[in-house]
């Protein structure tokens, strides 16, 4: 499932500033400095922010954002559940004044052994406006996986994580012995799927395309581990949007999210009497553009 948020100004519309939204329209002749800036010729400027900063703001600027905080990390040990995609905010507000901003890094995976588990993703911020970072996945059969901006997938007999509603969804449910994949920011994560064995992890769930266009794809959920008993099982596919793929193979981990989409970490698999770990969440990214 793709989703592309077109997000446009809607007039008398009020913002999280306590402002009147401006519609959309030009800069209304302010500007601003900060992060990486780049006018490629669609019309607009880009602020981006991979690390803390500040968005210093001359005059009064109409502007879009996107705000992605981090992915929580993949469980391991036995059959990790994939970590939830970090929350992504896509909105339109009018700023006066200096905009602080802060990127959530990427929760770390679950060990191969119980009692490692993994964490949750860090919340991004611009200003007031917060991304919650993603809930980590399940590590081990008969675990929750964790809420946040999308939840992480649940282990064997778990239950998922919940997501945070406009930011994320839930991670998956399970139906059988594989471990679930993570929420992403358009879908939730999914159970083992109906083919490749009863054991095999679920996939992430997709993320949404940012207003940058071009594919550009954030908030994809990890994927869940399997449990590779006789070789015919599989780790669960990895969101659109930078999550990590789950994995059932001996000895192999889980793929981390891809850093500055905020996707979820993969889950460890299981084979034989080998664990195997859950990988990290991708961390986060904040976007702001305006008409020039």
């Amino acid at each position: 499932m793709k989703i592309r948020l077109d997000i446009r100004g809607r007039p008398g519309r009020p913002t999280r500033s306590g402002r009147t939204g401006a519609g959309g329209g030009g800069g209304a002749g302010g500007s601003a400095v900060g992060g990486t800036e780049t006018t490629p010729g669609d019309g607009y400027k880009y602020h981006t922010f991979t690390t803390a900063g500040t968005l210093e703001v001359t005059g009064t600027l109409d502007v879009e954002y996107c705000v992605v905080a981090g992915g929580g990390g993949g469980g391991g040990y036995s059959r990790g559940g994939g970590g939830g995609a970090g929350g992504v905010v896509q909105d339109s507000d009018t700023f006066t004044t200096n905009q602080s901003v802060t990127i959530g890094a990427g929760g770390t995976g679950g060990g191969q052994a119980a009692g490692f588990a993994p964490t949750s993703g860090g919340d991004s911020t611009l200003g007031v406006i917060t991304a919650t970072g993603g809930g980590s996945g399940a590590s081990g059969n008969n675990i929750d996986g964790a809420a946040g901006g999308s939840g992480g997938g649940a282990g064997s007999g778990g239950a998922f994580g919940a997501g945070t509603a406009g930011q994320g969804f839930a991670g998956g449910t399970p139906v059988g012995d594989g471990a679930c994949g993570g929420g992403g920011a358009s879908e939730a994560g999914s159970p083992q799927p109906a083919t490749g064995g009863t054991y095999s992890g679920g996939k992430g769930g997709d993320g949404v395309e940012t207003f940058t266009g071009s594919g550009v794809y954030v908030g994809g959920g990890g994927g869940g581990g399997g449990w590779s008993l006789s070789g015919y099982t599989v780790g669960g596919e990895a969101g659109l949007g930078g999550g990590g793929e789950g994995t059932a193979k001996n000895n192999l981990n889980g793929s981390a999210g891809t850093a500055n989409t905020g996707g979820g970490g993969g889950g460890g698999g299981f084979w034989a009497s080998t664990q195997s770990k859950g990988k990290a969440g991708g961390s986060g990214i904040v976007i702001v553009r305006y008409p020039v």
